[in-house]
């Protein structure tokens, strides 16, 4: 699953990458070619602060 992140940005996958169905994807996170990311993986880039706030629009 392919989700936006607080601020609205996408992940960017290379189409040589495999996302598996069950993997989660969110935000800012660039995935290069020949990149494999399995099954029940997630991973987030939401942008935060040090207070764990959302950052401005960036």
């Amino acid at each position: 699953m392919i989700r936006k992140n607080p601020n609205g940005h996408l992940p960017q996958i290379h189409e040589s990458a495999y996302v598996a169905q069950t993997a989660i994807l969110c935000g800012k996170v660039i995935v290069q070619e020949n990149v494999f990311i399995g099954p029940y993986a997630v991973i987030r880039a939401d942008e935060v602060n040090k207070l764990g706030k959302q950052n401005a629009q960036n």
